[in-house]
């Protein structure tokens, strides 16, 4: 049976693929970093293969056989497919999308996996993001990304001021509003 490419990840699914991840070296040890990752690579306008961003996620990991491969490989494309449908119908209807994310001790998302696998995707696309970047009022779109992304820095000097409960649910409000419209400039880009 020819499995469906587009049906969305069950909870097990999820769940698999997330302690996968959890047991590699590479730096995407969650499902929520994959998402950001996904978020990132699917925003912008070049086109990274599977290929290469599963040479990313693996870092110097490997699978345990060509059926783990398979599995894994099926999942993650999956989930792409799930990210770009979502990515392009919230779009359609002016809504934002938001990931399931991690939380801390008392319940609450933190989002600084997902933060950090979106800086993955800027640097696996950089040539895309340079313009982007450089431009002020574009640039900050990517600010709350940044300082999730850095939250935890082992360099003082680059970690944001500490956030409130508050503070981080604004962030977080923030950051998924500018993911959609960082995605809806680069479409009109590529339309």
């Amino acid at each position: 049976m020819t499995p469906n490419l587009n049906a969305a990840l069950l909870e097990p699914e999820i769940d698999s693929l997330d302690t996968f991840l959890a047991e590699l070296d590479g730096p995407v040890n969650s499902f929520e970093g994959l998402d950001g990752l996904f978020c990132a690579l699917i925003c912008a306008p070049t086109a990274v293969m599977p290929s290469q961003y599963l040479e990313v996620i693996l870092g110097d990991s490997a699978f345990a056989d060509a059926e783990q491969a398979q599995d894994i490989s099926l999942l993650m494309t999956r989930h792409w497919n799930t990210v770009l449908e979502t990515l392009q119908q919230v779009s359609k209807v002016g809504d934002v999308y938001v990931p399931a994310l991690l939380v801390d001790d008392d319940g609450n998302p933190t989002g600084n996996e997902w933060a950090e696998g979106f800086v993955l995707g800027l640097t696996l696309t950089q040539n895309d993001w340079h313009a982007f970047s450089q431009n002020t009022e574009l640039g900050d779109l990517l600010e709350p990304v940044m300082q999730l992304a850095h939250e935890h820095n082992p360099d003082p000097a680059l970690r944001p001021s500490t956030l409130s409960s508050e503070g981080r649910e604004d962030l977080l409000d923030e950051m998924f509003d500018n993911l959609m419209l960082i995605y809806e400039h680069f479409q009109r880009k590529r339309n």
